[in-house]
């Protein structure tokens, strides 16, 4: 399981993944990827946003990992809020994805239901990728990975630290790549 911070803004205040970092990152995650030998009989899931979950997503893939992608929200809706933002480059990645052999595309409304009122979708998601790996294998089996500058403020409910968070409240270990120090 992965994912993580999106590619910044070019306005965000204070950096967490600038764009230039996503080659650094893609290598860490391929390492630890080799680390956990992820291969052909492994399974991999995550929410599919620009930056750390693309770049998780197309390294599991080219190991020949099957991907199950949860969305947010409806894939258009998906594309505009949380891929497109970034650039064209990355809309085109996520739509690659979307129709690759071994991936599993869920939408959160369509398996879970509509949101229930005062509840974050993305912090739903979180809990619902967590779930969802959790139904594959035993816990001992999930690993999981998230891209991200240890800032346990920030990104509110349903960012990187909420995913972090949820995976720790399950008891899990939660492995990080911070694109500022590799």
């Amino acid at each position: 399981m992965g994912g993580g911070h999106r590619i910044d803004d070019e306005t965000r205040q204070r950096r967490r993944f600038p764009a230039d970092r996503a080659p650094a990152v893609r290598a860490a995650v391929d390492a630890w990827l080799d680390a956990h030998a992820v291969g052909a009989d492994d399974r991999a899931v995550c929410g599919g946003a620009s930056g750390a979950d693309i770049i998780f997503a197309e390294a599991c893939l080219a190991r020949g990992a099957s991907l199950d992608l949860l969305l947010a929200r409806p894939v258009e809706e998906f594309v505009r809020s949380s891929v497109l933002p970034d650039g064209p480059a990355w809309e085109a990645r996520f739509r690659a994805l979307l129709v690759a052999p071994r991936v599993r595309v869920r939408v959160q409304a369509d398996a879970l239901g509509p949101v229930p009122d005062g509840e974050n979708r993305y912090a739903r998601n979180n809990r619902w990728m967590l779930s969802h790996a959790l139904s594959l294998v035993s816990a001992s089996s999930v690993h999981v990975l998230a891209v991200w500058d240890g800032d346990r403020a920030g990104g509110g409910p349903g960012g990187t630290a909420d995913y972090v968070a949820v995976a720790h409240e399950s008891g899990l270990a939660v492995d990080t790549i911070d694109p500022a120090v590799i």
